[in-house]
């Protein structure tokens, strides 16, 4: 009789093993399912913070910023996204666009050799300004000195032409 009960808690055993292997399987099933298959699902709360674009929206960060490549790896490495307003907003670097947060300040130390040099110059270039700058920069009499207002900066402090409603 002792090898009959050892059998029957084996028995007891792999059946319970099985219920919450299936119970597992169920839930990580409505995970999946569960999962947002567009933008509007992913932003439960507004939040500035910057993260890559989720593999899931690469087809939709291809249409929005009209990326037509052979591969989405790169479309992956290049977008980020964050929320705000309840939206999915979306920013692609391409070759150098600035998704960080704007630079506003006012002031531009890093100009001031550049317009010694060029003491009249229309503007002064992006790798001197930094690509972030919301201002828009010139040189008057040799010093640095703001043309005009500043780039449109969004209520999180990003650039705003540089990112998009992820659709």
């Amino acid at each position: 009789m002792g090898g009959v009960g050892l059998a029957a808690e084996i028995v007891i055993t792999w059946s319970t093993m099985m219920r919450v292997l299936i119970l597992f399987a169920v839930l990580f099933a409505a995970a999946l399912a569960a999962r947002p298959a567009s933008a509007d699902g992913f932003c439960q709360h507004d939040d500035a913070t910057v993260r890559p674009l989720p593999a899931a929206l690469i087809p939709e960060a291809e249409k929005t910023f009209g990326i037509h490549t052979a591969d989405p790896g790169w479309v992956a490495r290049s977008t980020v996204v964050r929320c705000m307003g309840g939206r999915l907003w979306a920013c692609n670097m391409g070759a150098n666009l600035p998704c960080g947060k704007a630079d506003t300040a006012t002031a531009l130390p890093a100009g001031d050799a550049w317009c010694k040099a060029n003491p009249n110059a229309d503007f002064i270039p992006a790798y001197i300004t930094g690509h972030d700058s919301a201002e828009h920069w010139r040189c008057t009499h040799g010093a640095p000195a703001i043309t005009g207002p500043p780039a449109p900066i969004d209520a999180q402090g990003y650039l705003q032409n540089y990112w998009k409603i992820l659709q």
